[in-house]
């Protein structure tokens, strides 16, 4: 990848693999580029009925190789213990990743958005913003209406 041609200038060379099961991964891909344009780091491997867990394996080792750009690679799977996650788990001694069970939005584009963070570092602050991206919204909103006196009108909060 030429780093003038990547959008905004900045250049990180952590790729992202999201794997996960159905077409959830190509769902978050689709949300990723209408909020962060298009993003050529971030590669899917989608868990189809009928793929056999290890074909899937090398289907995950692919979306790797593909996303590896020399510094490493961070794969989110969407649920611990299922197939994404153990396909991914059987590859963190044979390649140079990360992986994260319990993907959300939040996540993935705090990873879109950091810039020069090595993959041990990425790791920690991606699991930080996933945690924090997990709201009670009834409660955020009263604790807003508390603060503000009101609560009448909700669209206040919206």
């Amino acid at each position: 990848m030429n780093k003038e041609n990547y959008a905004g200038g900045d250049y990180m060379s952590v790729g992202i693999v999201v794997a996960a099961h159905g077409e959830l991964a190509s769902g978050f891909l689709s949300a990723i580029k209408l909020l962060a344009g298009n993003e050529s780091r971030v590669q899917t491997a989608e868990l189809r009925a009928g793929m056999e867990p290890l074909d899937f394996c090398d289907v995950v080792a692919e979306a790797i190789d593909v996303a590896d750009e020399g510094d490493g690679v961070m794969v989110f799977v969407d649920l611990f213990g299922g197939t994404p996650s153990n396909s991914a788990a059987r590859l963190l001694g044979k390649k140079h990743i990360e992986v994260i069970a319990g993907v959300n939005l939040p996540m993935l584009l705090e990873c879109v958005m950091s810039k020069d963070v090595s993959l041990g570092d990425l790791k920690h602050q991606l699991l930080m913003a996933g945690a924090q991206a997990t709201v009670d919204v009834r409660a955020r909103m009263e604790e807003a209406a508390e603060r503000t006196g009101e609560g009448e009108d909700d669209e206040d909060f919206v």
